[in-house]
């Protein structure tokens, strides 16, 4: 039996390294809630919703893509995270 070494793999959507730091896996989630954020800001621009309607939106579709294993993540900085967490607050609150 041949066994494989490799620097990294995905298991059910979350990054694993050889390093152990899921620094991999949280820029994998980032890039993916990016991309999701992306296709509901093109809807919102077209209906118009209103920021309390844009924020619910924000919670219920952009919020779990991000978040998605964070259990596995640790404590170890989260920087990149609230990063999403402010652009996305920018964008919708026009600052």
């Amino acid at each position: 039996m041949h066994v494989d070494v490799v620097i990294s793999f995905k298991y059910i959507g979350v990054v694993f390294t050889k390093n152990r730091r899921f620094l991999a896996a949280k820029q994998h989630s980032i890039e993916q809630a990016r991309k999701a954020l992306f296709s509901l800001y093109t809807k919102i621009r077209n209906i118009c919703l209103p920021v309390d309607s844009q924020l619910i939106l924000f919670d219920n579709s952009g919020v779990p893509i991000l978040l998605y294993a964070y259990e596995v993540w640790g404590y170890s900085d989260l920087y990149l995270i609230e990063k999403v967490h402010t652009d996305i607050m920018k964008h919708i609150l026009i600052v």
